[in-house]
């Protein structure tokens, strides 16, 4: 049995509306390589790449020699022409009666001119190889940008992706407390309605499951709002529904804090920089120096033209061009020290970024440490709280206590389910951030 046109079109439009609204599953894994392939943040650094690449380019074709072409038409509102005839008293006088006049062309009234350059820089050669080497040294520093980019790319997602499941958690631990709630609320309006419980004990569990169900509200707004975060770092639109599966515990961190230091020493990102820096320095400071060599290109031109009787159509001419300053009042000597220093600073940079980087592994080494002992004391925490609330409620069934009790053992069951829940996902982060700061 076939549907009717309009109601094909809803029955797909249905369909459509419930894939698109179904959150798509995403690991760690994948999300961290779904930023870093499409990431905003990642993908401007990646550009910056390939312009550094493009200038590097650029300057090693200083090194070779300028060919210029130049060519040009004239068309002239008539010739000039020169002629040449003696007086006739002095052709008698010489007896040159059979001298003819003659008539030479200056100009035609078409000309044309043709020419080819060749201009290859001899000593500025020294110049332009430090100029190539600085632009190497640029595209190993835009390099190093995109590498740290990824990383912090990597280090916000860790954040966003581990936020949205604590806060999911949450979420299901205060529905849970929710209904709890609900159900307390029914057995205390059937006390009251036998006079067993006072009014006053009423609304203000009432007003508790009230507060409860809008901090539920809040959670949920702000997992979502995460969960949105996520996505923009993925370079997923922000309305994309996504649904982080949770992973395996992961173990415990073998390495010592010494081995920890040395892999970070070796790989991280922020080193390699520095040392690039001191390289750029370096560099700049060859330069300043070759400025006082003087410049020596060679020159070569061969030309062709319009002939006439008075220049010839062709002609070339080879040559060098030399020129130097040297005297600027110490502005050469006085930069040169200034980019001497600029080595010496970055150098001691590179000393401080070690000591900076040496700070930080040690201090998510012990963050991580004690993040993965804070985990089984919560725990412990949780399970004592859930029995204190299973019995308050058993007691409040039975008349025994009061409802200050009951909403004393929700509120501590609340909060120490979110440090439970906290200390487990601040566990995993640390240890992500450990061995990020390790440079892996």
């Amino acid at each position: 049995m076939s549907l009717p046109a309009p109601a094909s079109i809803v029955v797909i439009a249905l369909l459509f509306f419930t894939t698109a609204a179904r959150a798509q599953p995403v690991t760690l894994a994948e999300a961290i390589r779904q930023a870093e392939a499409s990431g905003p943040s990642v993908a401007a650094k990646d550009l910056a790449f390939d312009s550094a690449r493009y200038r590097y380019n650029a300057s090693l074709a200083e090194l070779g020699p300028r060919l210029n072409l130049s060519a040009d038409y004239q068309r002239w509102n008539s010739p000039i022409n020169f002629a040449f005839d003696l007086p006739k008293e002095l052709k008698d006088a010489l007896g040159l009666q059979d001298f003819k006049p003659t008539q030479s062309v200056v100009r035609q009234q078409d000309t044309y001119s043709a020419s080819v350059n060749v201009v290859q820089p001899i000593t500025p050669l020294i110049s332009l190889g430090l100029v190539s080497q600085l632009q190497k040294l640029n595209v190993d520093q835009a390099q190093m940008a995109a590498v740290a980019e990824r990383r912090r790319t990597r280090l916000a997602v860790i954040d966003s992706f581990y936020g949205v499941l604590k806060l999911r958690r949450i979420v299901a631990t205060m529905a849970g407390l929710e209904k709890a709630a609900a159900i307390h609320l029914e057995h205390a309006e059937r006390y009251e309605a036998v006079g067993l419980l006072k009014r006053d004990d009423v609304l203000r569990i009432r007003v508790r499951l009230d507060s409860l169900r809008q901090e539920l509200d809040l959670v949920r707004a702000g997992a979502d709002v995460q969960c949105s975060h996520l996505a923009l770092l993925m370079g997923l639109p922000v309305q994309a529904s996504l649904d982080p599966v949770e992973g395996e515990d992961p173990p415990a961190i073998p390495e010592a804090l010494d081995v920890c230091i040395a892999d970070a020493i070796q790989h991280r990102v922020e080193l390699k920089q520095a040392r690039i820096a001191i390289g750029m320095a370096e560099t700049a400071r060859s330069l300043k120096i070759a400025s006082w060599i003087p410049t020596l290109t060679g020159i070569f031109s061969y030309s062709q033209t319009t002939p006439s009787e008075f220049s010839r159509s062709t002609s070339w001419f080879a040559g060098v061009s030399a020129q130097w300053t040297p005297w600027d009042w110490g502005k050469t000597f006085l930069e040169s020290r200034a980019a001497h220093s600029d080595v010496l600073a970055a150098r001691q940079t590179v000393a401080q970024a070690e000591d900076l980087i040496t700070l930080e592994v040690k201090a998510n080494w012990l963050a991580a440490q004690t993040a993965k002992n804070g985990i089984p004391r919560a725990i412990v925490s949780v399970e004592q709280a859930r029995e204190n609330l299973r019995i308050q409620f058993e007691r409040a069934r039975q008349n025994l206590n009061t409802t200050a009790d009951v909403l004393d053992a929700q509120a501590l069951l609340l909060q120490a389910e979110a440090e439970s829940t906290g200390a487990e996902y601040l566990w995993r982060v640390a240890r992500e951030k450990l061995y990020d700061s390790m440079g892996r």
